[in-house]
């Protein structure tokens, strides 16, 4: 238990309390210049091809066109309530393994904030399998493929999870995204990421790296042109988006 101050030392701590205040203002005050003078914030954004990593940064910048899958490495720029943003979005084609390896080991190396990693609890939108394989005859996503593609984000987490270095990376934000789609199994898709197989690959770093796990929707957008659950809205998405932005801008204040 700590010791509790003497009443010597609250009044000397008292006497001292302005001398506190000019070095709290003086301190703040170099906080904000060396902000203008700093670099953009880079964020590596990971996830699947189909995931929606270029729809969520260009939902960022408030621009809603349903952006095209990248499969090289792209670098993105933008602000952020007057934070310099540099997003660097990464291809996540499953063929593409070693030379985004290779990518991701030099991205790294040169120092990166943090990573916002992208994951959509198995509506990836695949194009290696047909609409049959995607979908029963009453037209509901199979089960069956959404397993497969959230065995392939776990199986994702190993390419990149071992290349982390808990002293240069200082969080992780897992972003849920396509809320629209999963929104009525809310409680599983929470619980799967949070406490189950997904949670654990994170154990390793978990004490040395701030690791959040946050839902979010891009854009409300049907799944291959089918249907939504129906029960999302565009409310629940700018409360989503609201409060990614809160968590992101107390990391990046942190920093």
């Amino acid at each position: 238990m700590t010791e509790p101050l003497s009443w010597g030392a609250i009044f000397s701590a008292a006497k001292a309390g302005h001398a506190i205040i000019d070095e709290k203002k003086r301190n703040v005050f170099i906080k904000k210049l060396n902000l203008l003078f700093r670099s953009n914030r880079k964020i590596v954004v990971f996830g699947l091809s189909g995931a929606g990593k270029s729809q969520f940064i260009n939902c960022l910048k408030k621009n809603l066109i349903i952006a095209e899958r990248t499969d090289t490495t792209e670098k993105i720029k933008f602000e952020l309530d007057k934070f310099p943003i540099q997003f660097i979005d990464t291809p996540g084609q499953a063929g593409r393994h070693y030379p985004r390896k290779e990518e991701l080991t030099k991205i790294l190396k040169n120092g990166v904030e943090g990573i916002v990693n992208v994951i959509s609890y198995g509506y990836e939108e695949n194009p290696e399998f047909s609409f049959d394989d995607i979908f029963t005859p009453t037209k509901e996503v199979k089960e069956s493929f959404l397993k497969l593609n959230r065995k392939a984000e776990v199986e994702r987490l190993a390419e990149w999870l071992p290349l982390i270095h808990p002293n240069d990376i200082g969080w992780i934000i897992n972003l849920v995204n396509k809320a629209d789609l999963w929104w009525d199994n809310l409680d599983d898709v929470q619980k799967y990421y949070n406490k189950e197989d997904y949670n654990d690959a994170f154990k390793q770093i978990d004490n040395y790296t701030n690791v959040v796990t946050l839902p979010f929707c891009a854009i409300i957008k049907p799944y291959y042109d089918t249907k939504t659950s129906g029960k999302f809205g565009e409310i629940q998405k700018e409360q989503m988006h609201n409060h990614f932005t809160h968590q992101l801008l107390n990391l990046l204040k942190e920093d």
